[in-house]
């Protein structure tokens, strides 16, 4: 047995002794170091900085508040990603389409071929009905617009003389209109009567809308004191007027207009109620709406 195992070690040792002096071996071990330092030197030097980038940065430009498809444009051009990100609620104080916010932020230092998340303003737009202004104060006005998420837009004094200064005569858009929250109503103000005095004209058998116009021509105001629920707004006939035709009446006065043909109520020395003005903005805070 142990005859066995000393030969078995001594065949051992001479197979590698026999191995480390053939020249083919070591020329073998030197062909597989060469190659071994080849794949390192490409891997290090021209794979792995290729692959990662190493070294390499690109500076994330800003493209907030310009239009998406330019904003993506722009990114791009510079080797980056662009991912979409829209908000739910559509916000009118600023263009549809327009980037909002960006993740990552701009100036910051990224890897080429970096995603690039832009916040876009899109979404369904919130409608408003525009409540009716006209005859309550400036102030309460512009309180209102805001309370239902309007906007008070520019306010002006109207060309045309109106009792109860500071009162809104005139709005844009008109009452009743959906429009997007957010959006600016124009304003327009009495500055009282006019020193003028006008002779009021004919407006009976006319339309209201027409009477409206006429009344206005003359630089006079309608009131409509009573009308059809079954007619069009505006198409009822005046049956009869406040102030007789070819009365002397300072610009700016009411005419009452009735339409129901029974009117008895004609005293013109009855009065239309007041606005409270109690919460009236002055004409110098009004002109800055």
């Amino acid at each position: 047995m142990l005859d066995r195992l000393l030969s078995t070690l001594d065949a051992t040792w001479r197979w590698i002794t026999s191995l480390f002096t053939n020249p083919y071996f070591w020329r073998g071990i030197g062909i597989i170091a060469l190659v071994v330092a080849l794949t390192y030197v490409a891997v290090d030097r021209w794979l792995m900085p290729n692959y990662t980038r190493y070294g390499v940065s690109v500076e994330v430009p800003d493209v907030t508040e310009q239009p998406y498809e330019e904003a993506a444009e722009q990114l791009i051009q510079r080797d980056l990603r662009v991912q979409r990100e829209p908000i739910q609620q559509f916000n009118p104080n600023v263009p549809r389409d327009e980037v909002v916010d960006q993740n990552p932020p701009a100036e910051m230092e990224v890897k080429p071929d970096r995603r690039i998340y832009l916040t876009v303003n899109e979404g369904e737009e919130s409608m408003v009905e525009v409540p009716n202004l006209q005859g309550i104060s400036i102030r309460e006005a512009q309180n209102q617009l805001v309370s239902v998420g309007l906007q008070p837009g520019f306010t002006e004094p109207d060309t045309i003389p109106a009792p109860y200064p500071n009162t809104v005569t005139w709005q844009s858009p008109v009452p009743g209109d959906s429009v997007s929250e957010g959006t600016n109503v124009t304003l327009r103000y009495s500055q009282g009567l006019g020193d003028a005095y006008i002779s009021v004209p004919d407006v009976r058998g006319m339309t209201v809308r027409e009477a409206r116009f006429a009344l206005l021509n003359e630089r006079l105001r309608a009131v409509v004191v009573d009308g059809d629920e079954d007619m069009s707004p505006g198409e009822d006939t005046v049956r009869v007027q406040g102030r007789e035709p070819d009365t002397e009446v300072r610009e700016g006065s009411e005419i009452r207009l009735f339409i129901d043909p029974e009117t008895d109520d004609l005293d013109d020395d009855v009065d239309i109620d007041a606005p409270d003005l109690s919460t009236s903005a002055d004409v110098g805070e009004s002109d800055g709406g």
